[in-house]
């Protein structure tokens, strides 16, 4: 949710196992980038190996440029606040706030996209 334009690609990553694997992209479970559809909510379902405890982060690439930069958008599981001191400062949120509980079956979330506002990421209201 809360994509400021259709323009550049949308990266979905799951994360697994640990916490401390949450956001190391040497951990990443798996990843899907594509072109956000034209309207509407951009949905994407990611196979988990299993039942577990998982986390997913979006990055949205909104200059098409292919790099992490701050014009771009991002948002995890539980969306949880960002800010440029803790991105600058590698400080991941907490393993309890971006957990997603995965049984048997689909698990729906809803991500909220930021964009860096100022000092810290906040996200667009239209």
């Amino acid at each position: 949710e809360g994509l400021k334009d259709r323009v550049g690609p949308v990266r979905v990553r799951t994360f697994g196992g640990s916490p401390e694997n949450y956001f190391d992209k040497k951990k990443t479970l798996k990843r899907v980038e594509l072109a956000p559809p034209p309207s509407g909510p951009v949905e994407v379902c990611m196979a988990v190996p299993g039942p577990g405890v998982y986390a997913v982060d979006i990055r949205h690439d909104a200059n098409r440029n292919g790099d992490t930069d701050k014009s771009d958008g991002a948002g995890a599981s539980g969306n949880p606040k960002i800010s440029l001191f803790a991105i600058l400062f590698g400080k991941r949120p907490s393993a309890k706030t971006v957990a997603v509980r995965v049984g048997n079956g689909v698990v729906p979330i809803n991500i909220q996209v930021q964009y860096l506002q100022g000092g810290s990421f906040k996200a667009v209201t239209q």
